[in-house]
């Protein structure tokens, strides 16, 4: 019985962390909370999106002007490849730290908000142009569409999060079918759907100016990385 002591802890702490993952991503409890967490919750067969997704922070100065503040002053950061650090972040849990970490090495204007915005665009023009020209007869003219995410307040705490933007034309979608309005009245919910799907979570969005990141209207940021 001695000898099999450390089997049967073994086996016991290996369903009870599996079973605490299960519960977790159930009700959507504390997924994120450690990098731990990924190898306990149950996340290996989610959906892929069709549209590619970047981040960009931008910061707002006292006097108006808006900084770029998507890279910082020691360049970036590409642990697996061409993609930056940022962008791995797809749920944008980390913006914050990311955008203090960046202000907090930099000299500055004193800055008033942090907006943290979403571009996408549909990733079948990721295709080199070679294989664009042999597979498709229209231009490869991509449509790239923003949306802000989150803004920070000046101390990159978390003010107001909006939904991402695939949310957002999910809700569009549902809204704009009275079919599946109605199959959703008539059904029951076996889980607890996510915040991020319930209506009242959808805010307009008119934080940010309406120029767009295009048009030359935000600045790159031009600080000064501090050395002390």
């Amino acid at each position: 019985m001695i000898r099999r002591a450390p089997a049967i802890a073994f086996i016991a702490l290996y369903l009870g962390i599996l079973g605490y993952g299960i519960v977790a991503h159930m009700f959507s409890m504390g997924t994120g909370s450690h990098v731990g967490m990924y190898y306990i919750v149950w996340d290996m067969f989610c959906g892929w999106s069709g549209f590619e997704q970047r981040h960009h922070l931008i910061a707002e100065g006292e006097s108006g002007q808006f900084y770029d503040i998507t890279t910082g002053p020691w360049g970036d950061v590409r642990p697996y490849g061409p993609l930056e650090r940022l962008h791995y972040d797809t749920y944008a849990m980390h913006t914050p730290r990311i955008a203090q970490n960046i202000l907090k090495q930099t000299a500055h204007e004193p800055i008033t908000k942090v907006y943290m915005i979403e571009e996408y665009w549909a990733k079948k023009y990721n295709l080199p142009d070679a294989y664009w020209a042999a597979t498709h007869q229209e231009p490869k003219d991509p449509k790239r569409y923003y949306s802000t995410r989150m803004t920070l307040t000046n101390d990159c705490q978390k003010w107001v999060t909006y939904p991402t933007w695939l949310h957002k034309q999910q809700y569009v979608f549902y809204m704009d079918n009275p079919k599946l309005q109605m199959l959703a009245k008539n059904s029951r919910q076996f889980l607890r759907p996510n915040s991020v799907y319930q209506a009242n979570q959808f805010v307009p969005i008119g934080t940010l100016p309406s120029a767009s990141l295009d048009t030359g209207a935000i600045q790159p940021a031009s600080f000064e990385m501090i050395t002390e």
